[in-house]
């Protein structure tokens, strides 16, 4: 075991600059932006109620299971306008 862990030690050292080299260049993107008014959105008014009764809250909910994490942003972006 520890003879494996010797020789995995060193490729994995050196591996890891490489496989955390950079983030691809970011010329030519656009820049995102939050919309500042969603009162009047369809959303909005679905969640002014909660959102009212927290206002020191983000709502946002870290979800362990990926099948209801995707589902929760197929659901979203199907409700967006």
């Amino acid at each position: 075991m520890q003879r494996i862990a010797a020789v995995l030690a060193p490729l994995l050292a050196g591996a890891l600059p490489v496989a955390c080299g950079g983030l691809p260049a970011s010329e030519g993107r656009r820049a995102a932006q939050a919309m500042p008014d969603t009162d009047d959105t369809w959303l909005g008014r679905a969640i002014a109620p909660r959102a009212g009764a927290h206002p020191h809250r983000s709502g946002v909910v870290a979800l362990a299971d990926a099948r209801d994490a995707f589902a929760s942003r197929v659901l979203l972006a199907d409700a967006a306008q």
